[in-house]
């Protein structure tokens, strides 16, 4: 929620999914959301889904990263994950 200042900070989200007949997780995003000192404070970043099947029994992470060595990193940082299904 507070952005990184200075320096070269940064932190990314990357959402991934796993199976039972796929267990090593993958990615499902185009690329993994960066947030770094170009964004204000308590701005939301939007990431675009790539792959978006999910089957019975498929689990989910959330991968937050932090990098950089210079600069104040970024706080409180909160990820919202929506996951609906669609009736068939």
């Amino acid at each position: 929620r507070t952005a990184p200042s200075g320096g070269d900070r940064q932190s990314s989200v990357d959402v991934q999914k796993a199976s039972e007949a796929a267990p090593v997780p993958v990615s499902i995003l185009q690329q993994p959301v960066a947030y770094d000192s170009s964004q204000s404070d308590f701005e939301a970043v939007q990431a675009t889904i790539t792959n978006g099947t999910l089957a019975d029994r498929d689990t989910l992470l959330v991968i937050v990263a932090a990098s950089g060595s210079t600069g104040t990193q970024a706080q409180d940082l909160v990820v919202t994950l929506t996951v609906r299904e669609d009736a068939e």
